[in-house]
C-alpha cells in the first residue's frame, strides 16, 4: 500500500473522529443522516434525508435553513462545495400533534461523473434558527446503470492496483448471461485515447454465465488486479487518468467510469 496514500486517509480518519457529528447552541446530539450520492453516466446528484420523532428533534428540524456541504476526494482535495435548500414533510397523530418529521433535499454536481470516485469525503454545515450542527462522512458513489446499481472501488498498493465493482440489483432482465468467462473489463483511458484494457490478446473460454446478482436487492462483487503496466509492457506513468469498468453482458452491458489517480509503480 502507498505509504503517502495511507498518511493521508489516517488523518482523514482522524478528522471524522474530531469533527464527526458535532452540535452548536443547543442542538440534537445526533439525527438519522442519510446521504446518497447518485450517478447516470451523464448526471451526478447529492441528496440529503433526516428524521425526526421526540419533541427536541422535531422542533430543531422545523428550523432548518439551510446546508452547506463541501466534497472532498480521497486524497483530501476539494471536488465542489454545494448548497442545499431542504423542505419537510411529517405526519400528526388524530389529535393533530406532529410525530414524526423528515427532511430533505438534493443538488446537482457541476462536476461530470467521470470525475467523480467511487467515494467521497462529505463535510457539512446544517444552519438552523437554535444553532449550527457540523458534521462530516463518507459517502459512497451509487451509479445506474441499467437495471443494476454500480458501486465502483479502486485500491492502489505498492504491487500495482485492485478494481473493486460492487454489484446491487434493483431490475429483474429476462435472458440476461455472460456470453463468455469474462466478467469484469478494465479500460484505462488518457482523455479519448485507451492506454490499456484487461481483454487485450486474452483467449476467453465461451461458456455462458449468469449476472449475478440475479435477485432483486442482492449483491456481488466483481474484481480485478493489475500490476500497473501496458499491454506493451511499459509501466503507467504517473498522472490522473479514467477508468472504465464493464461487465460485458448481453444483451446489454453494465459499466462505470472512474477516475484514477495514479503515482507510478513503488
Amino acid at each position: 500500500m502507498n505509504l503517502r496514500l495511507v498518511y493521508k486517509r489516517f488523518w482523514w480518519a482522524v478528522l471524522f473522529v474530531v469533527v464527526g457529528c458535532r452540535v452548536e447552541q443547543g442542538g440534537p446530539k445526533m439525527l438519522d443522516w442519510e446521504w446518497r450520492l447518485e450517478t447516470t453516466d451523464t448526471t451526478a446528484v447529492l441528496a440529503v434525508w433526516a428524521g425526526a420523532h421526540r419533541a427536541q428533534e422535531l422542533q430543531w428540524l422545523r428550523g432548518v435553513q439551510r446546508v452547506r456541504l463541501k466534497l472532498h476526494l480521497p486524497d483530501g482535495q476539494l471536488l465542489e462545495p454545494l448548497e442545499l435548500v431542504p423542505t419537510l414533510s411529517g405526519m400528526a397523530d388524530r389529535s393533530g400533534e406532529q410525530t414524526s418529521l423528515a427532511l430533505h433535499a438534493k443538488v446537482s454536481l457541476q462536476s461530470t461523473p467521470a470525475r467523480i470516485p467511487g467515494r467521497v469525503w462529505v463535510q457539512y454545515e446544517v444552519e438552523t434558527s437554535a444553532g449550527t450542527l457540523r458534521g462530516s462522512q463518507w459517502v459512497e458513489r451509487q451509479h445506474r446503470s441499467g437495471a443494476l446499481l454500480l458501486l465502483p472501488d479502486i485500491l492502489v498498493g505498492n504491487g500495482g492496483v485492485e478494481f473493486r465493482l460492487r454489484v446491487r440489483r434493483v431490475q429483474e432482465v429476462e435472458g440476461e448471461y455472460f456470453p463468455s468467462s469474462e466478467r469484469l473489463r478494465v479500460e484505462v483511458f488518457q482523455g479519448v485515447k485507451r492506454l490499456w484494457s484487461s481483454d487485450a490478446g486474452v483467449a476467453f473460454l465461451q461458456v455462458i454465465g449468469a449476472v449475478e446478482p440475479v435477485a432483486v436487492g442482492m449483491e456481488h462483487v466483481y474484481q480485478y488486479r493489475w500490476n500497473g503496466r501496458l499491454n506493451t509492457g511499459q509501466e503507467l506513468s504517473a498522472g490522473i487518468y479514467e477508468v472504465r469498468l464493464t461487465l460485458p453482458a448481453r444483451p446489454f452491458a453494465y459499466g462505470v467510469t472512474v477516475p484514477l489517480y495514479w503515482r507510478g509503480l513503488r
